[in-house]
């Protein structure tokens, strides 16, 4: 929420490399928001001690980078490199029990079946690999896909479901354990695309925040 008006960020393709761009919800207009030499993808924003922070996909730079905003939506200065010489797939965040948590695939080892699991005592670091890292192996099932939730029986947590395509469906897992000894997770639910609405082909993340629920999802057009 910005000024009391839902945005969205997301990865804008141009066909060779993905950046980061900006819209209102209610009233989209796509605009550049972070533009770097590398591709940018699945911007995940986090707000913390009054200011708005983002750690975007970037496995190009070999790196986990945390970007701080000095003017929305588009002026961000990199604050800090969170995992150094970490080919970093969907980093996804979350404060629970008096530690950050980090959910975050490897390009170098398959991303799509293994994440790995970090934890800082805060979001700056130091970031520690937890023991069982990685800490999720399942074929096609592992990689994040979207902002986790929490509900009366634990955290939430997204994750795409690729045995059918890249972008074919989600997961939900329910996180049974999460602490610097033991993870455990459990899957909750699975979700396809309906067939019967404009967009058929595949979901690929999910978000929930503020009242608001925002899906990624796939229409595959055939050129004429």
């Amino acid at each position: 929420m910005h000024q009391d008006e839902p945005w969205i960020f997301f990865e804008d393709y141009d066909g060779r490399r993905g950046h980061i761009a900006a819209s209102p919800l209610l009233d989209f207009q796509a605009r550049p928001a972070l533009r770097l030499n590398w591709h940018l993808s699945y911007p995940f924003l986090i707000e913390w001690q009054g200011q708005l922070f983002c750690v975007p996909e970037q496995f190009e730079a070999g790196e986990v980078a945390l970007y701080r905003c000095l003017g929305f939506p588009d002026c961000w200065k990199k604050e800090t490199v969170l995992l150094d010489g970490f080919a970093g797939v969907d980093p996804t965040v979350i404060w629970s029990d008096g530690l950050w948590w980090m959910w975050v695939g490897d390009q170098s080892r398959r991303a799509r079946d293994n994440t790995f699991l970090f934890w800082a005592p805060t979001l700056t670091g130091p970031w520690r690999q937890h023991r069982q890292s990685p800490a999720i192996h399942r074929i096609d099932l592992a990689r994040p896909g979207g902002l986790p939730w929490l509900t009366e029986s634990g955290w939430m947590r997204p994750a795409q479901n690729r045995t059918r395509t890249y972008g074919g469906g989600l997961l939900v897992y329910q996180v049974d354990r999460l602490d610097p000894e033991i993870y455990q997770e459990t899957e909750w639910t699975r979700w396809e695309p309906d067939p019967g609405w404009p967009y058929p082909d595949g979901l690929h993340h999910l978000c929930m925040s503020h009242g608001w629920t925002v899906w990624d999802a796939k229409r595959i057009v055939e050129e004429l």
